[in-house]
């Protein structure tokens, strides 16, 4: 036997569960990485992302598949310290399949007007940004994927940064950037020198690199920042997919 519950009970019933979702906190979930494609911009002198026709159902193979070749520093990805440091960990050592972050926040420096991003440039953010455990730093250069400008001509980090970071911000284990690297090919040796300096002292700081920023919903947080590394072994950096998120 079906039993029938009274109609104004019902409605009565819904109210109160339309006032309780109304109450709940949303999620809101960015997401902060380039999807990988054979045009996807990559930094001077690396190869970019090509795809094959491995087996053609055309060609009389039972189906369809393909091979990627491209750089481990293709799209958004994680720098490791054994990208520098020959005998720094690589990404099995330091990653998950998930890994997460917080609080992490984003600073918004493309007004700062200079080729360099200094340690002065932080100073203004120090108060509500230093118990970060990622840092993501916004240049604009966004706005200019997909043009010459965006492989060549983009803000980079000095290398007195990461220690400067290290001193200020002591939990944090991951700084992220718009430019496809902390490094500007105009300026290679402070480039390298600002690789080492955030992967190769201790503690590493990782680099993300050509992050997506351009959401006009990011402010500069609390965020939590998930990271989902496309590949895992050996490697000295891997391409990730990068998710922004906050409850409202």
């Amino acid at each position: 036997m079906v039993k029938h519950t009274n109609s104004s009970k019902q409605i009565e019933i819904f109210a109160q569960e339309n006032e309780r979702r109304k109450g709940m906190k949303k999620n809101v979930s960015i997401l902060i990485s380039y999807p990988l494609k054979t045009d996807t911009p990559v930094y001077s002198g690396s190869p970019k992302m090509k795809i094959e026709q491995h087996k053609s159902i055309a060609n009389g193979n039972s189906s369809n598949t393909s091979l990627l070749t491209l750089s481990n520093h293709t799209g958004t990805h994680l720098d490791l310290p054994r990208h520098f440091c020959d005998d720094g960990p690589a990404a099995d050592d330091m990653l998950s399949a998930r890994c997460e972050f917080f609080p992490t926040f984003c600073i918004d420096l493309s007004q700062n007007g200079r080729i360099a991003i200094r340690p002065e440039d932080f100073e203004d953010h120090l108060s509500d940004t230093c118990s970060a455990e990622a840092l993501l730093i916004k240049t604009g250069i966004a706005e200019r994927r997909g043009t010459s400008r965006y492989c060549s001509n983009y803000p980079y980090v000095d290398p007195d940064v990461p220690g400067f970071l290290r001193k200020f911000y002591p939990d944090l284990k991951v700084f992220g950037i718009d430019t496809l690297s902390v490094s500007n090919p105009t300026f290679r040796e402070m480039g390298r020198a600002c690789h080492r300096n955030f992967l190769c002292d201790k503690p590493s700081i990782l680099i993300m690199e050509d992050v997506n920023l351009s959401n006009s919903r990011i402010d500069r947080g609390p965020w939590v920042l998930k990271v989902f590394p496309v590949f895992l072994g050996n490697l000295d950096a891997v391409p990730v997919i990068s998710i922004l998120e906050l409850q409202e």
